[in-house]
């Protein structure tokens, strides 16, 4: 398949949002609140969970199913793949005329659609491939906003529209009763219109692309329509087996434990500008060139690409370059090591010590630089020396930028979760029943997809042209300096030399300084306090429902083996187990399941012959 300029086309669904507002269980629901550009509506029960037919949504599900034209919206709800939706699904569950598709991302839902089967809306001909008799059901999309402008919807309004949600001036918990609850909700629908409504503008207006369901969707519309000149060509089944194979994720390891400043020691964190953008202006493999099997030593890493081959990292080695699977993790080891890099990565293991003991196969390709006009341009909104520079515009630059290269590495198998599915397609689709007690039929549906911008190779190399550039400047460092990295920023005592550091694309800028205690207790989870008390606290899957911040005291008793209490909102995978509302418990890492190998305070890589 090959990736075409395409030209610009309107977009056909119009935008419509709802909102709901709940008790803080997340158990009931008492409000809901739709807006559709013109028109304002909202629905009020006293608190009632959503599935009971007078609830807040079983009144406003029960109206918009049975409005003409609604199944040509998208509606969005802000954060809605994790909350709004899985109470409208829970509702869904109860009416034996619909049935739902989810698209699952992670834990959210990417898009849930409704179908009615009673009523077809489109039929004829529709294209070479279909029958004359062909139908499609009447079909309602649910969406999620938060896929397009990530970010609490006080925020993006503010950067958008220059306005704030309104304060009712009360408690969460008493708002069922304050008479403010309809004008907070009513705001909350009116701002999140607006805000996607001037995204849309800005996308087709100084952007030049088109509005999608997520951020990697809009930047692959951006690229399509605006800056790809030439079609990009995929390479062969094999190859692409092979890029895969070298598509790794960004590296995040801990060298060291902790950190105490003394009278003058301190340490820094360094954040690489725009790593993966600075990756996509490096010349990339574009045309396939072919295979050459069992390629000589000598002259494996002549043509740029991906090369399947043994080689050794020497023992001695303290930040080896090359990633590997192994167990689940993703680890940098010493020792033998067999599988597939590409050369630009497979070039700075070399540099320092590696040697290539054998090659398998080589996939080649002619490089060049699609994605120039498409950086150049959107990096130019992020220049806060440009006097037209507006937050807006570099808010909307930023997501489009980081979010392109992620679409061509695309997983090519894809889960879709049924509820109440046909008989005819649980057979024709060799679903799989989920085992669930809420008495509706649900369904797991593998998909296999098959995309024109499904290209791994430039994704793979995107990564490892990263991934590179953070070894440059760990390498640039005194070993024992080094105390950790994750994916684009380096936490070192030493500084980095001038040559990397500045503010252009790809240099290293001091993100914080003056730190005087550091606790690096896992990959991802850490904390930093500078001199002047600012702090720093970061554990991956520890945040309570509703973003609790997390402090360096909580880092602290994670290191010393204690459980935090962590809340969630149940998802709809939950829903369809037959849990509901707010899910609390206790959680604690699990320790010693490390990178490397440590001592005391200090660490080497693991060898992964031993």
């Amino acid at each position: 398949m090959s990736l075409y300029p395409t030209r610009a086309s309107k977009n056909a669904a119009r935008i419509t949002v709802y909102d709901l507002e709940t008790t803080t269980d997340l158990q009931k629901v008492y409000l809901c609140g739709y807006y559709d550009g013109v028109k304002y509506r909202y629905w009020e029960s006293k608190p009632l969970p959503p599935e009971h037919p007078d609830s807040a949504v079983a009144l406003f599900g029960s109206w918009y199913f049975e409005q003409p034209g609604t199944h040509k919206n998208w509606l969005f709800a802000h954060n809605g793949g994790n909350f709004d939706h899985v109470f409208m699904l829970k509702w869904l569950f109860t009416q034996s005329d619909l049935r739902v598709e989810l698209i699952p991302v992670q834990s959210t839902i990417l898009r849930m659609r409704v179908f009615n089967d009673s009523i077809p809306w489109r039929e004829g001909g529709g294209g070479k491939s279909r029958s004359p008799n062909w139908k499609i059901a009447r079909h309602w999309d649910f969406l999620d906003s938060f896929r397009l402008l990530p970010g609490s919807l006080n925020t993006i309004a503010d950067t958008f529209l220059g306005q704030k949600k309104h304060d009712f001036g009360g408690d969460y918990e008493t708002l069922h009763l304050n008479p403010e609850r309809y004008r907070y909700l009513q705001d909350d629908c009116e701002l999140l219109y607006g805000t996607i409504e001037e995204y849309r503008k800005r996308l087709e207006g100084p952007i030049g692309g088109r509005l999608s369901l997520s951020i990697a969707g809009c930047a692959m519309k951006t690229f399509q329509m605006s800056h790809l000149k030439k079609p990009l060509h995929s390479a062969s089944e094999k190859a692409d087996e092979m890029s895969r194979a070298a598509y790794y994720g960004g590296r995040t390891e801990r060298f060291r434990v902790e950190f105490f400043g003394g009278a003058s020691e301190r340490l820094r964190l360094y954040d690489v500008c725009s790593m993966y953008p600075w990756a996509m202006v490096q010349p990339l493999p574009t045309k396939f060139l072919g295979i050459k099997k069992q390629p000589p030593i000598s002259a494996v890493l002549d043509v740029d690409g991906f090369v399947e081959c043994t080689i050794d990292v020497p023992e001695e080695t303290h930040i080896p370059v090359l990633p590997y699977r192994h167990g689940g993790k993703l680890l940098f080891p010493t020792g033998t090591l067999t599988g597939t890099w590409a050369t630009c990565e497979l070039k700075q293991a070399i540099k320092h010590g590696a040697t290539i003991l054998s090659a398998t196969r080589a996939a080649y390709y002619r490089t060049g630089q699609p994605f120039d006009s498409y950086v150049s341009k959107l990096y130019a909104f992020r220049d806060k020396k440009d006097p037209n520079w507006s937050a807006l515009m570099d808010l909307i630059a930023k997501l489009l930028l980081n979010s392109l290269y992620g679409k061509f590495g695309s997983a090519k198998e894809r889960e879709l979760l049924h509820v109440r599915p046909r008989l005819e397609d649980v057979v024709e689709k060799h679903m799989t029943p989920i085992d669930s007690p809420i008495g509706v039929p649900v369904f797991s549906e593998q998909v296999d997809v098959e995309a024109d911008y499904m290209l791994p190779h430039i994704a793979a190399w995107i990564t490892a042209q990263s991934r590179v550039r953070l070894h440059e400047g760990l390498a640039s460092l005194p070993p024992e300096s080094v105390y950790y990295c994750d994916t684009d920023s380096i936490v070192t005592s030493a500084a980095l030399p001038p040559s990397l550091c500045g503010s252009a694309l790809g240099q290293y800028k001091t993100e914080m300084d003056d730190i005087v205690e550091a606790h690096f207790v896992a990959p991802k989870v850490y904390s930093l306090i500078g001199a002047d008390g600012a702090e720093k606290a970061k554990a991956k899957g520890f945040s309570a429902f509703g973003h609790r911040k997390l402090t360096p005291s909580d880092i602290q008793s994670l290191a010393s083996g204690a459980s935090l209490p962590t809340s969630r909102f149940a998802k709809a995978r939950t829903v369809m187990r037959g849990d509901f509302g707010l899910l609390q418990g206790e959680k604690r890492l699990h320790l010693g399941d490390d990178k490397r190998i440590f001592y005391g305070n200090h660490s080497t890589p693991i060898n992964i012959e031993e």
